[in-house]
């Protein structure tokens, strides 16, 4: 909980200096970000279905024991707040994004650091995975044979590396130029610069980023990663506008430098045996899915409130199910389960309305910066709804303020000029 109040301090904090901003020159700053409008209405509908399970809570204004005949909206009340506030924290921090986001340099800037951020995470899990120690430097958190980093959970980072990965395969795509070479010596000269240069740097961070998928021997996290770059790749060869030549290269590169070289090389082969060993009999997560969705049926307007699935969850969990659930391990269960089926409808539009823009952008734009990076965008979206039918990862805040980022820029990337939008 304490780091759900950093987060929400520093959003808050940068976003009254927007506000600050935005005042002295309104009209250009929202004719810029009213494009964003559909999103931020979209994502608003959890926290709001919160505010509205709190305010007709009973036992916020009734004593206690007659709270206990009434009707119950949320079932923790105090955590629904605290997912309220946080939820409010996150539109805050989209809104932000859309308005320091207003040049290509500043695009380029994000991904930069999301890429040096997933880097260093695979260089911390790997440095715990094979160090030795039983234990965390930070926390105490026991440590497995599964890289984890900085996260608790080994699927977190996963579906981290996941997002920022594939925005990161986007910048190397906007990278790419549409050039004919009339001469060898040019085309060697280019291939050499090409090896030395910044997209060799790039090159190598991604190629970091897959080993670090793979040593978190996620299941889903790895299938959710190339899946997706499979249909992006396939949706990118048949609306990319002028593609470039070294798309469809650095893609088979992609899946057979990283998943055949790299993957043999780091461990894949341990992912594959998992995924082989998975039975239904061995996996509860199944079973914990089944017998949560009676809870739909009873609650399907406004749910249980949100943050109380594992409060609500054991009245309906049973005997052959045993241990402790906080999370559904999927999170459209969750959300359905916690703010209801319409929540639920409403905020997937936030999704859907971002994937549509990525592939309008690479279908009717010419700007290759723009183009690539709606690929990468597209790809984590893909990415994330596989990979959310098995995990809780939007529970995480750090994957669920990367992938608001990643909603918001896809807005940015459609609409954004070419060399950006006016400062004044």
């Amino acid at each position: 909980m304490w780091a759900w109040s950093i987060i929400e301090i520093l959003t808050f904090s940068i976003l009254l200096s927007a506000i600050v901003l935005c005042y002295f020159n309104y009209h250009h700053y929202a004719q810029r970000l009213k494009k964003f409008y559909p999103l931020w209405l979209s994502l608003s509908a959890l926290p709001v279905v919160a505010i509205i399970q709190i305010v007709l809570n009973p036992s916020a204004a009734l004593p206690v024991n007659a709270s206990s005949s009434a009707a119950l909206y949320t079932e923790d009340i105090a955590r629904t707040k605290s997912v309220a506030l946080l939820g409010i924290s996150y539109i805050a921090f989209s809104f932000c994004i859309a308005f320091f986001t207003h040049s290509p340099r500043r695009l380029r800037l994000i991904a930069t650091a999301l890429v040096c951020s997933a880097v260093l995470q695979v260089l911390y899990a790997a440095t715990l995975l094979f160090s030795g120690l039983e234990k965390t430097p930070i926390f105490a958190v026991d440590i497995t044979n599964r890289a984890s980093g900085s996260f608790i959970y080994h699927n977190h980072l996963a579906n981290y590396l996941l997002l920022c990965g594939s925005f990161g395969i986007g910048l190397m795509i906007s990278q790419f130029k549409n050039k004919h070479y009339h001469s060898t010596k040019a085309k060697v000269y280019e291939l050499l610069r090409a090896m030395t240069g910044r997209k060799m740097v790039l090159r190598s961070g991604l190629i970091l980023i897959v080993i670090g998928i793979v040593l978190t021997r996620s299941r889903m996290g790895n299938v959710a990663f190339f899946t997706s770059l499979l249909f992006t790749s396939l949706i990118a060869l048949t609306t990319y506008k002028s593609r470039p030549k070294a798309l469809v290269y650095f893609i088979i590169s992609l899946l057979i430098v990283d998943i055949l070289v790299v993957g043999s090389l780091v461990g894949l082969k341990n992912v594959e045996e998992r995924i082989k060993q998975t039975s239904i009999t061995a996996e509860s997560r199944d079973e914990v899915i089944q017998q949560a969705l009676p809870m739909i049926s009873e609650n399907p307007l406004l749910g249980f409130g949100g943050g109380s699935f594992y409060t609500a969850f054991n009245r309906f969990q049973q005997t052959d199910v045993g241990g402790f659930y906080d999370h559904a391990h999927n999170d459209y269960l969750q959300i359905a389960v916690e703010y209801g089926l319409p929540a639920l409808g409403i905020v997937s539009i936030s999704v859907l309305f971002a994937l549509i823009l990525c592939v309008q952008t690479m279908r009717t734009r010419q700007s290759q910066t723009m183009k690539g990076l709606a690929f990468g965008i597209c790809m984590a979206i893909i990415g994330m709804l596989i990979h959310s039918f098995v995990d809780f990862n939007l529970q995480a805040p750090a994957n669920a303020l990367t992938f608001i980022t990643l909603l918001t820029l896809a807005v940015t990337v459609r609409y954004m000029p070419q060399k950006g939008w006016s400062k004044q």
